[in-house]
């Protein structure tokens, strides 16, 4: 009876501070140009949670990753953020017009936004585990590791995926979802990384 308190408990210690995370993280991210900056502290927790449990004190945690990759962010929301938000506006603008050639465009605008999504999904992990590393080497990392490891990539995409519908259907799961991603993701990159370091 006590281990199952014991689980109960930990497993309640868990969710509160993916529920407290996620909440904090959506609060830093209100400015959009601070969004890179919080996704990138998240990140960076969830890697230390993956190494050593909740630690107390993840919160102050957070808010120094968050001071430390506060540049970092802000460039990566001018240089790479700003494209997403293109490409969204681009796939409204494709619903509410018809020109000639429109096929052929969107279907440019699909493969781009596929690159896109792959390299962001490997981007924000990338910079947490080689923060040193300049923005344009880890853009490039990012880019050749999403398109050249569809072990990473594919899966991550399904993950992502999965996380939409259930949020679309069940709207109370956005208080934990973009904690659990950013959990599974920080995962699967270390994973695949340390996969391939090992055949280098």
């Amino acid at each position: 009876m006590g281990t199952a308190n014991n689980v109960f408990v930990r497993g309640m210690e868990i969710f509160s501070a993916f529920v407290v995370l996620n909440i904090t993280w959506m609060i830093c991210s209100f400015p959009l140009i601070t969004s890179f900056s919080s996704t990138l502290a998240l990140f960076a927790v969830m890697r230390d949670i993956l190494v050593n449990g909740i630690q107390p004190g993840y919160m102050k945690q957070f808010f120094i990753y968050f001071k430390q990759f506060l540049g970092k962010g802000m460039q990566l929301f001018l240089f790479w953020g700003i494209p997403g938000i293109l490409f969204l506006a681009d796939f409204f603008l494709f619903q509410t017009i018809d020109f000639a050639g429109k096929g052929f465009l969107y279907s440019v605008l699909i493969f781009c936004s596929l690159i896109y999504l792959v390299t962001s999904l490997a981007l924000f992990p990338a910079m947490v585990y080689q923060k040193s590393n300049s923005l344009p080497v880890l853009l490039k990392h990012a880019l050749f590791y999403g398109l050249g490891k569809p072990g990473y990539s594919i899966p991550s995409i399904f993950i992502v995926a999965g996380f939409a519908a259930v949020v679309i259907w069940y709207p109370f799961f956005l208080l934990i979802s973009f904690s659990m991603l950013a959990f599974i993701l920080v995962y699967w990159y270390r994973k695949t990384y340390e996969r391939m370091m090992k055949h280098i």
